[in-house]
C-alpha cells in the first residue's frame, strides 16, 4: 500500500513538472504572425493608395488585393505547419498546441467571414460591408492574443489583446474616411508583425 501510494506521488509530480514545463514552452507563433501582419498591412496601405487614387486602378479592385493577400498568406501558413511545426523545440508543449489552436482557428474564421461578406457586398451590390472587416479582423487577434497571454502568462501578451480592441473600436471609428485603411496597416504592424518578431526572439536557437 506505501508502495502503491509513493508511486501516485510520483506520477503526480511528474504530471505537475510536464505541465510547468509546458507553460514555460517559447511560443512558436512569431514567425507566422510577423508575415502576416507585414503581409496584410502592405494590402491595406495597397488599398490605400487605390482608394486615394494614387493607383490608377477601379475601387472595386481593393476587393482582390485582399483575395491576393489571402493568397499568399495561407499557402505559406499551410506550409509551415505542415513542415516545421511538429519538429520545433516545445512545439508539442500544451500552451503551444492551444495558442496555435486558437490562431488556427482565428484564420478559419476570418476566411469564413469574409466570404459572407463578399456574399453580401454581391447581393446588396455594395462594397460598404467591407469598411467592418478590419475592426473585425483587428477585435479577433485580441482574442487570440487574449489566450495566448494566459496559456503563456507573458504580461506583455495581454497588454497587446487590449492594444488589439482598442485598435478595433479606433478604425471603426475611421470607416468612413481614408484613414482606415493606414490605421489598419498601422494596427498590424505595431500588434501582429511586431509581437511576432518579438516572440521570435525567444525562439530557441536552433529554430530556423
Amino acid at each position: 500500500m506505501v508502495h502503491d501510494v509513493q508511486a501516485i506521488r510520483e506520477d503526480l509530480a511528474f504530471m505537475r513538472a510536464l505541465a510547468q514545463e509546458g507553460r514555460r514552452a517559447p511560443l512558436l507563433i512569431g514567425r507566422s504572425l510577423l508575415v502576416a501582419g507585414l503581409v496584410f498591412a502592405l494590402a491595406s496601405l495597397v488599398c490605400w493608395a487605390i482608394a486615394a487614387r494614387m493607383l490608377a486602378l477601379p475601387q472595386w479592385s481593393q476587393i482582390w488585393v485582399w483575395v491576393v493577400a489571402v493568397g499568399l498568406y495561407v499557402p505559406y501558413a499551410w506550409f509551415r505547419a505542415c513542415q516545421r511545426d511538429g519538429i520545433r523545440p516545445g512545439a508539442t508543449a500544451v500552451t503551444n498546441r492551444a495558442v496555435q489552436a486558437v490562431w488556427r482557428g482565428l484564420g478559419y474564421a476570418m476566411l469564413a467571414l469574409f466570404a459572407a461578406f463578399w456574399i453580401v457586398a454581391v447581393e446588396t451590390r455594395s462594397y460598404a460591408v467591407f469598411d467592418i472587416y478590419p475592426s473585425v479582423m483587428i477585435a479577433f487577434y485580441g482574442a487570440a492574443w487574449t489566450v495566448a497571454a494566459a496559456m503563456s502568462e507573458l504580461k506583455w501578451i495581454g497588454r497587446v489583446a487590449a492594444g488589439c480592441f482598442l485598435a478595433a473600436v479606433v478604425i471603426g471609428f475611421a470607416a468612413p474616411s481614408l484613414l482606415a485603411f493606414p490605421a489598419t496597416a498601422l494596427a498590424l504592424l505595431l500588434l501582429v508583425a511586431l509581437p511576432g518578431w518579438l516572440l521570435m526572439r525567444g525562439e530557441p536557437s536552433n529554430v530556423v
